[in-house]
């Protein structure tokens, strides 16, 4: 006769939710997954001291999406990551912002950089994926520092 791990597991499982201390230890383990896993999304800023620089990051794990931050409460899970960037910590401007994912094509991550710069009037470069965009006339184009 086979094991059933599912039953196995659905009474541990019952059993770790009723202890206290268990429960908090495995909570624990899962962010420490979650945080590790790689980014599929992330927003940094330098806003020119330590206390104004950080980062929001979406990683991906188990197949779900979950948001982490410097400043802001984790969230998550999300079913997509388009739904991740839906949390109200994007919603707001970055100084010297810097824009990454391994998941978003360039269009959507322009759209995202223009909400940004948008959000800081006083800004009008931001990095996506190493390269260093410039607002100009509402567009995103690639800048050129060799003119």
């Amino acid at each position: 006769m086979a094991i059933e791990l599912d039953e196995v597991l659905k009474t541990l499982g019952t059993r770790i939710l009723e202890d206290e201390e268990v429960q908090e230890a495995l909570n624990e383990g899962i962010r420490i997954a979650i945080s590790s896993a790689d980014a599929a999304f992330s927003l940094k800023w330098d806003g020119g001291s330590p206390i104004n620089t950080g980062g929001i990051w979406i990683t991906q794990w188990l197949g779900r999406y979950f948001v982490s931050s410097s400043d802001y409460e984790d969230e998550g899970p999300f079913d997509a990551l388009e739904d991740a960037l839906g949390c109200e910590c994007f919603e707001g401007g970055a100084p010297n912002a810097e824009l990454d994912s391994t998941e978003l094509g360039l269009e959507r991550l322009k759209q995202l950089a223009i909400n940004i710069l948008n959000a800081e009037d006083y800004q009008d470069k931001i990095k996506i994926n190493g390269d260093v965009y410039l607002l100009e006339n509402g567009e995103l184009a690639l800048f050129d520092n060799s003119k």
